[in-house]
């Protein structure tokens, strides 16, 4: 797969053994959750999955990272499928963002849930386990348009460290979501149903 230059990539390796500790043989599919493009809309990368055969139980595959700023969307996942004997994974999504440097071992990434069919179109991208927020894109609907940003989980009660926009959100480990309600160091906060 030929990548425009500007296009950041990440090479992904892995090792799978029998159980008797032999070179297992088989594949590795990563496949896109959608069509990347450039910036100006011309396609770079369709939902066909690139697929990494087996050699002496290893493979190597490099894809572009999921956050790469020349690529839309921004960010997104793989959905991986691993076709190798005496493995019983299911497909799972991971994230592949330039803060992983530029080699990751498969086996290093968390499993995080195959992203369910979308509605309208949207799928609701994981961070992994990545420091920050989630930038949102609004579907748009008549009367709605303004960006939103999960800005990740609290033990309890919403952040209260860190600048924040209005609009950002947070879920507390007892179920509560948090609404920013006007910008800061924290910002104010607004418990949704209270």
């Amino acid at each position: 797969m030929a990548l425009p230059g500007n296009i950041t990539t990440i090479t992904v390796t892995g090792t799978f053994l029998s159980p008797a500790g032999t070179a297992a043989s088989g594949t590795v599919s990563f496949t896109p959750t959608s069509v990347l493009t450039d910036t100006n809309g011309v396609t770079i990368l369709t939902e066909a999955p690139t697929t990494a055969q087996l050699s002496a139980g290893a493979f190597s595959v490099v894809l572009p990272c999921t956050n790469n700023v020349s690529i839309r969307p921004n960010p997104f996942e793989y959905v991986v499928n691993v076709n190798v004997p005496y493995t019983a994974q299911a497909a799972f999504g991971i994230a592949l963002p330039t803060t992983l440097g530029s080699t990751v071992d498969l086996s290093a990434l968390w499993p995080i849930p195959v992203p369910a069919n979308p509605v309208n179109g949207i799928y609701v991208v994981s961070v992994n386990g990545q420091s920050g927020s989630a930038q949102v894109a609004p579907y748009n609907l008549s009367g709605t348009g303004a960006a939103t940003r999960y800005v990740g989980g609290t033990t309890s009660g919403h952040p209260a460290t860190g600048t924040f926009a209005a609009g950002d959100f947070s879920v507390d480990q007892s179920g509560a979501m948090w609404v920013c309600t006007s910008p800061g160091t924290p910002g104010a906060w607004t418990r949704v149903g209270s």
